[in-house]
């Protein structure tokens, strides 16, 4: 963010150009003035509400960027609830149920620390309304086929206010996390002994949707290996 004091105004433009692309940071950002607002967000937010083809599409680019053999090794999917059990529809008017999604690309490393860009998907991702859950189930499955590491950690009303603003770096808060408090691989859609049955998705169109993920995945993979093996 600018300031009298801040390097920023001394940068030209080629370079903040590459490190907002680098870093993932809104170029607009760097130049924050008071009177606009949307210039004080680092980040933009990735909307997949009714549309989870959008966050498949992010990671087939974040492969070819990284290489289809070698991704693994670079991304790590964060996701982030405010709510402590899982009931399904079944939430009153005034708790909360919302979810946040973090996926973390490793861009480089210091002596001490990996250097990570953040891309955040922030907007709609409510556990009590079907809809929006089936999505965040539906998200689970595309990390879970991509064989990406994901983690579960329960964030405060605040914490959630904080990375859901766009105005702070994730990274503070996900170091607090000491433990995962809960395994998004058990809420992948399937039925499986470690879920209530609450969390039984009631509707024949979900199971298909689960199924065209599934070959989507299988299919995009195929092809990117096959484009670099020249077939």
């Amino acid at each position: 963010m600018a300031s009298e004091d801040s390097i920023i105004p001394k940068l030209n433009d080629e370079l903040l150009e590459w490190v907002s692309s680098k870093f993932g940071i809104r170029r607009s950002w760097f130049d924050t003035v008071d009177e606009v607002y949307s210039s004080r967000y680092i980040y933009d937010t990735l909307d997949c509400y009714k549309c989870v083809g959008a966050f498949i599409n992010l990671f087939s680019k974040l492969i070819d960027e990284l290489n289809v053999y070698r991704y693994r090794d670079s991304l790590h999917v964060y996701f982030l609830k405010n709510f402590d059990k899982f009931k399904g529809d079944k939430y009153g008017e005034t708790e909360k149920a919302d979810v946040i999604v973090i996926v973390s690309v490793k861009i480089g490393k210091t002596t001490t620390n990996s250097v990570e860009k953040y891309i955040l998907i922030t907007q709609n991702l409510r556990w009590d309304y079907w809809n929006s859950r089936q999505d965040v189930k539906r998200m689970i499955r595309i990390v879970d086929k991509l064989k990406i590491s994901m983690t579960g950690y329960d964030i405060s009303i605040e914490e959630y206010n904080a990375i859901g603003s766009a105005e702070v770096v994730p990274r503070a808060i996900l170091k607090q996390k000491k433990r995962v408090t809960w395994y998004p691989y058990d809420y992948d859609g399937s039925h499986n002994d470690r879920i209530d049955k609450v969390e039984y998705e009631p509707d024949n169109e979900f199971y298909e949707s689960l199924k065209w993920i599934d070959e989507s995945i299988a299919q995009m993979i195929n092809e990117k290996e096959m484009n670099i093996a020249g077939v």
